[in-house]
């Protein structure tokens, strides 16, 4: 009896090429968002990103750094960024549109060598090209369904040794409350996501755990006095992240787009003044309105309580070839001015890292590593 090759490297594929790997379902904080040092609100720096000069890709300072950190390695190829699926696909036009932006932040705004993801894998021992980011910046717990079809779609279907899933700020984001996401959403999308994952994946030959993580306390960066008086490079001079959180998205920088401007200039203008447009509910707070501040603290509680219970309820269906975890250290992070990059809302490599000892520590305490 003979077999065609094709059935034979299916074979081949699904029962060994996928054993080895990590994965990380997210937001911005799984990809890099803003990590780099070079990426600041200076409209020369960001021209000189967007045309090459400036690389934000590992240096010999990025090695001190990690080394100084206690990572054990000296080269740092970038892990793979997976692409949309074909399960995303809506219209022509918002498919060039959306992988265009996909392109253009992964290019010029994610630092991936220098977030928690990368980092975790390496001091996990997992080689780069086995660390596969379906995160992308400025998604949501229900865009988590979505990147286990990008995930499974890359895989031909087998899940990965480890999976993380970690939706940590952009849910409490809006241009007003009624845009937050509810508690009762966050659960119902994760349980969603969580039963897909298990209905359609297949387990990695040594079995798959899924790690849920806590999101962090993200109004530190606003409450945190170390954080507030933290100087930032600003068009050229230094400005506290105070002052920097309370500029409007509107207000005119020293580049503006004059009658010889380019796409860079445009590009510039639309995102190099200030944070607040990445989450205009957060930083309204800077308004002096507690009720937001009540309710975006509630609202990480009632988070933080769905995934509790939604990682209960998929364990009570789950076999033991896919393991279902709930990461809580996260939750209990303390965050100060060195751990916030640049633009005064994302994380710098300090602040990544305490990601990665929180929950390196959980894991092993729990034996799940």
């Amino acid at each position: 009896m003979t077999f065609p090759l094709a059935s034979l490297l299916a074979f081949f594929i699904s029962s060994t090429a996928m054993a080895g790997q990590i994965a990380f379902i997210g937001d911005s904080l799984s990809t890099g968002g803003a990590a780099h040092p070079q990426l600041m609100f200076e409209a020369k720096q960001f021209r000189q990103v967007f045309e090459g000069v400036t690389k934000i890709t590992p240096d010999a300072s990025y090695f001190e750094q990690v080394k100084s950190l206690g990572y054990d390695f000296d080269s740092a190829p970038p892990p793979l960024r997976l692409d949309r699926s074909y399960r995303e696909y809506q219209h022509p036009v918002f498919w060039f549109a959306d992988n265009l932006w996909t392109h253009f932040s992964s290019q010029f705004l994610d630092a991936e060598e220098y977030a928690w993801a990368y980092l975790l894998s390496r001091k996990l021992g997992y080689d780069p090209q086995d660390v596969l980011i379906t995160a992308r910046d400025g998604e949501k717990m229900n865009h988590s369904l979505r990147q286990v079809d990008r995930l499974l779609e890359y895989t031909n279907g087998v899940l990965p040794e480890k999976v993380f899933i970690f939706f940590s700020g952009n849910d409490l984001c809006g241009s007003s409350l009624e845009y937050v996401t509810s508690g009762e959403d966050y659960e119902d999308d994760l349980l969603r996501t969580l039963r897909y994952l298990k209905l359609n994946g297949k387990p990695s030959p040594q079995g798959t755990k899924v790690f849920v993580m806590n999101p962090i306390g993200v109004l530190q960066v606003i409450t945190a006095s170390s954080i507030q008086n933290k100087m930032v490079p600003y068009h050229g001079k230094k400005i506290s992240c105070k002052e920097l959180q309370t500029k409007k998205p509107g207000e005119p920088t020293q580049m503006q787009l004059g009658p010889n401007g380019d796409i860079v200039d445009l590009a510039i203008n639309m995102i190099a003044n200030s944070p607040v447009g990445f989450c205009q509910t957060l930083f309204s707070i800077h308004g002096g309105d507690s009720q937001i501040q009540i309710t975006l603290s509630n609202r990480i509680s009632q988070y933080r309580k769905g995934i509790k219970s939604a990682v209960k309820t998929i364990n009570e269906l789950a076999g033991t070839d896919i393991r279902f975890y709930q990461v809580e250290d996260t939750k209990d992070l303390l965050f100060e001015g060195k751990d916030i990059a640049n633009d005064c809302f994302h994380l710098s490599m300090f602040g990544h890292d305490k990601i990665v000892r929180a929950v390196e520590s959980e894991l092993k305490k729990k034996a799940t590593l």
